[in-house]
């Protein structure tokens, strides 16, 4: 044990406090000038220094340069009672050790005279304590989703609660603007001390857009008192605001994913839209818990509409659209799936729905599934597909199957493989919202599809001889070349059907037909006494 003079009458209270630091490697003790007064436990290793010779060191030497601007910060913030940590360290240069990552918490009792308590140890474990710091402090933006992927898992495994928190600083680039540089430079290393010390293992926050941070935590930030001291340090008002999103669960891919998600969103919010932020992400939080409830339960509320010949009213098959109980439209929330990496097994849970349903009506009733292009492109989903309706007892014939074009494809031969591999089985394969994105001609140009669905902003606009006309007059032509079957979507009225038939067009799915119902029951529509008035704008499901 290495003690100072002026350190006897707390020996009594430190020995106490070295209970409470047990398991660390090393446990001391600094002054208000962050001197050591008291030093118990693997001095040398850790530290590099003698018993006697630590004592005439400041506790910023026992850590590595670059962390020293951090604990110099934790010791200026911390408050009489308040206990911090752990944080993830490297120890100084002179220690065996030295590089190491390790782990240090502090404590400051208010009966100690001012006095702070601190315990050290190597890390055990510890994720990415490597991970580089710009000379602001701040974890560089590339490498900031997989060191908080990261730390999500350990705090997992610790059973921590910890959680994503977005730090706003509205107005700060511009104050910075105002400062020198020195003084400039000087704010934003303290906001990124300030940050780090919050953080969970003292990781750091990331700067994400302009006066936007982001960083993993255990509770809410202090905002009051970040902006107080950063307004102490640099003259100006900058008040802070902070929201916190829970991140627990999910694979390391579905975590990075909802991060990646969560930042993105974030970002868009745009400047001073912290509420507005904090609102979208609870929305998006009950969006993921009801696909991963439909996952979880293989059962979905799902809505059946028809599609008819458009040469004489006959059924031709129902399309089966997705149904979420929140005000997300179906598209957005298939979107969030895709991005949250659920889509997979939520399009295989869909295919079960529809196959339990097929299983149960008698008949040739046919009816068509969404599968989203990022599920097409997963390993092994077409094998899963297809034990899914095989166990159903289901007709491959009977349950098409209409690609989405919500993800984009991007290896083109190993989704030609997969498309060929489902129509060999006997599934019917349409493309969905055909000349609505920028991939509609490549894909058609590289995959067989049975239909093309033409997408319906196309028929929403349609008069006769209009420019949509056109358009929908020469896809038409060259499916029928192709020899593939078209339908067009968002048919509001017997009139439009009409002119959707003198153009070629096969098929055709809107209200003009029939309404999604909960069941897939069709009667041909009466014919109308007088034309119907058009309905505009209308827009049914995902698909």
């Amino acid at each position: 044990m290495t003690q100072s003079p002026q350190a006897g009458a707390a020996h009594q209270l430190l020995q106490v406090l070295g209970l409470a630091f047990a398991g660390a490697d090393l446990v001391f003790e600094i002054d208000a000038n962050g001197s050591l007064t008291y030093a118990v436990g693997a001095v040398a290793s850790l530290t590099g220094f003698g018993n006697t010779e630590v004592l005439t060191k400041t506790w910023t030497d026992l850590v590595a340069p670059a962390d020293q601007p951090f604990v110099g910060n934790l010791l200026e913030h911390l408050e009489p009672g308040e206990r911090r940590g752990p944080y993830s360290v490297h120890l100084g240069e002179g220690a065996k050790t030295a590089k190491r990552g390790a782990t240090l918490s502090l404590f400051r009792l208010p009966q100690n005279g001012g006095r702070t308590s601190c315990a050290l140890s190597l890390a055990r474990g510890q994720p990415r304590t490597d991970v580089l710091r710009d000379k602001r402090g701040l974890v560089p933006k590339d490498a900031f989703e997989q060191v908080v992927a990261d730390l999500l898992g350990q705090a997992e495994r610790e059973g921590v609660s910890a959680r994503l928190e977005m730090v706003e600083v509205p107005g700060l680039g511009a104050a910075m603007n105002a400062m020198t540089d020195d003084a400039a430079e000087r704010t934003l290393a303290i906001l990124a001390g300030l940050l780090r010390a919050e953080s969970y293992t003292g990781l750091g926050a990331a700067e994400v857009a302009p006066d936007r941070f982001a960083l993993v935590a255990t509770g809410p930030i202090p905002s009051r008192r970040i902006s107080d001291k950063l307004k102490a340090a640099s003259g100006h008002t900058l008040e802070t605001r902070a929201v916190g999103v829970p991140m627990a669960g999910g694979g390391v891919e579905t975590r990075l994913k909802t991060i990646r998600y969560v930042l993105d969103r974030y970002i868009e919010s745009g400047a001073g839209a912290s509420a507005d932020f904090a609102s979208a992400v609870e929305g998006a939080a009950r969006a993921s818990a009801h696909i991963r409830v439909a996952v979880a339960t293989r059962a979905n509320r799902m809505a059946y509409q028809p599609i008819v010949n458009l040469d004489g009213d006959r059924l031709h098959h129902y399309e089966a659209l997705a149904r979420f109980d929140d005000q997300r439209g179906p598209i957005e929330t298939i979107r969030m799936a895709e991005e949250f990496g659920l889509i997979r097994d939520f399009d295989l849970a869909v295919v079960g729905q529809v196959a339990k349903v097929l299983a149960n009506e008698a008949g040739g009733l046919k009816i068509a599934a969404n599968i989203s292009g990022a599920s097409l492109a997963s390993e092994g989903f077409v094998e899963a597909l297809i034990k899914v309706v095989q166990r159903a007892g289901v007709k491959a014939s009977r349950l098409l199957l209409e690609v989405t074009e919500t993800a984009r494809i991007h290896d083109i031969a190993e989704a030609r493989g997969r498309i060929a591999a489902l129509r060999k089985h006997g599934h019917a394969v349409c493309m969905d919202d055909f000349g609505a994105g920028s991939a509609s001609l490549e894909y058609i140009a590289a995959f067989e599809f049975d239909f093309i669905k033409i997408d319906g902003a196309y028929v929403r606009a349609l008069t006769a001889g209009s420019r949509e006309a056109t358009l929908i007059r020469h896809m038409t032509a060259l499916c029928n070349d192709l020899g593939v079957v078209t339908i067009a979507e968002m048919v509001e009225t017997p009139e439009v059907a009409h002119e959707l038939k003198g153009l070629g067009v096969a098929l055709g799915q809107g209200w003009a037909f029939g309404k999604p119902e909960p069941t897939p029951r069709w009667a041909p529509p009466p014919a109308p006494v007088k034309p119907a008035a058009r309905r505009k704008g209308v827009v049914e499901g995902w698909g």
